[in-house]
């Protein structure tokens, strides 16, 4: 039977929650049901145009559904998505997990992200040959950290790098957020005054002595220049002249070594023979 793919809508809800009672919710390790209205405020989520979820129908009927999810942390991981699957057995062992996964990939890279995660249960490992298979690799395993039926279950994650535009992540954030705005407006202020030879010092410049300083950097000061072609610190000035550095006094002379005489004691036999 043809098997189609469409947007998800708050509709659906019904379909999806019998899906993911049959399976085990998230991945696997739930034995209770969510009530429908979960399922409506979810899927409201995913109608936005950053975080879309899909359904496939066949003969009308919802048989599986997949998502962008969003990634936990706050907005420095807007470019990184979670992979959020409901696909039953019956179609894993097929190449529809494939596919779809190669699917939200390309989704991903067309709303700029920058990454895809996935969180897997460590017992489905046909589902975690499929992801690797895909180009997903391993960042660890988190021991024992879900609890199934009374054991603990160990959870596998699992990361695939996208490739990474910097200039659509630069206009995402302006325009997400007005602090990033204001920093790559100041950012490229700062460019135009360096492009034209004018810099912006944000600290506050103190002149130290140069007797106050070691004698080596003093000499690798005097050795390099500012950008316009002038030296960061003056040669010095010749002994004599008005603002000349004080004259160190001379290191006190060192005494000539002389030789110092030793007595010798005399041995028993010298004594004993006088």
């Amino acid at each position: 039977m043809e098997m189609k793919m469409r947007r998800a809508r708050v509709e659906d809800a019904a379909a999806i929650r019998r899906i993911d009672q049959a399976m085990g919710g998230t991945m696997g390790l739930e034995i209770g049901q969510r009530p429908e209205d979960y399922y409506k405020e979810w899927l409201a989520y995913h109608r936005g145009r950053r975080h879309p979820a899909f359904v496939g129908t066949s003969g009308g009927e919802v048989v599986w559904w997949v998502a962008l999810g969003e990634s936990p942390g706050g907005y420095p991981f807007d470019g990184v998505a979670t992979v959020e699957m409901g696909v039953p057995q019956q179609y894993s062992g097929t190449e529809l997990t494939d596919l779809l996964l190669r699917f939200l990939e390309q989704q991903a890279i067309k709303l700029g992200y920058y990454k895809l995660m996935a969180c897997l249960n460590g017992e489905q490992r046909y589902l975690l040959h499929i992801y690797r298979r895909v180009g997903f690799r391993d960042v660890g395993i988190l021991r024992s950290h879900g609890y199934l039926r009374g054991k603990l279950v160990d959870l596998v994650l699992l990361e695939r790098l996208l490739p990474q535009d910097m200039t659509a992540l630069e206009e995402y954030y302006s325009g997400q957020y007005s602090f990033y705005q204001e920093y790559f407006q100041e950012e490229r202020r700062r460019k135009a005054l360096a492009l034209q030879g004018e810099y912006e010092l944000e600290y506050e410049e103190v002149e130290t002595p140069e007797d106050q300083l070691p004698e080596g950097i003093v000499r690798f000061l005097r050795t390099k220049k500012a950008p316009d072609g002038t030296p960061l610190r003056p040669p010095a000035l010749p002994p004599g002249r008005m603002g000349a550095p004080a004259q160190r006094p001379p290191a006190r002379e060192r005494r000539p070594w002389r030789r110092s005489r030793f007595l010798r004691r005399p041995s028993r036999s010298s004594r004993k023979g006088s």
